[in-house]
């Protein structure tokens, strides 16, 4: 009996809305601490982050039209306010069509990775990223606390300091 196996494409995307804590290291080589709130219902991002020098919250309010930009403030560590503008929503998804290759399932933690870009990413059944790895750049970022929820939605309000720059 002659056995023929084939791979069929698989792509995981994270839960509609979630949070987690990561910590890992950036491009200066110092240790970054990020909670990071996703809501692709609403196309709504926060990240705080925080390192050694650094305190930092990003609010991210993308237009569900793709063929636009939405709009992002950045509260910087003086507690300034200002506006910059972010790319357009990318859903945070791994596999054959987002460029991520599925390698392996082992433990129940699947592997993603792309070995042209350095770029692999270590995400849970769910779809909750626990590892991502940016080979090129030296980054190596690990999630904990990691929740299919955004346990407080008002974290998404933007701050009153930034309204006042609208």
């Amino acid at each position: 009996m002659m056995m023929i196996g084939y791979i069929r494409a698989f792509d995981i995307c994270t839960p509609a809305r979630y949070q987690a804590i990561s910590i890992g290291t950036n491009g200066a080589g110092q240790t970054e601490r990020r909670e990071v709130y996703y809501d692709a219902y609403n196309y709504s991002v926060r990240i705080d982050i925080s390192t050694d020098t650094t305190n930092q919250t990003t609010f991210s309010y993308f237009s569900p039209n793709n063929s636009q930009t939405g709009q992002e403030w950045v509260i910087d560590q003086t507690g300034n306010c200002y506006q910059t503008g972010p790319d357009y929503w990318n859903p945070q998804c791994w596999g054959d069509s987002y460029g991520t290759p599925f390698v392996s399932n082992t433990n129940n933690m699947l592997t993603f990775s792309n070995p042209s870009n350095g770029y692999t990413a270590i995400v849970a059944e769910n779809g909750l990223p626990m590892k991502i790895v940016m080979e090129y750049s030296g980054l190596v970022i690990y999630f904990y606390e990691s929740q299919s929820y955004i346990s407080d939605p008002s974290v998404f309000n933007l701050p009153k300091i930034c309204k006042q720059q609208e």
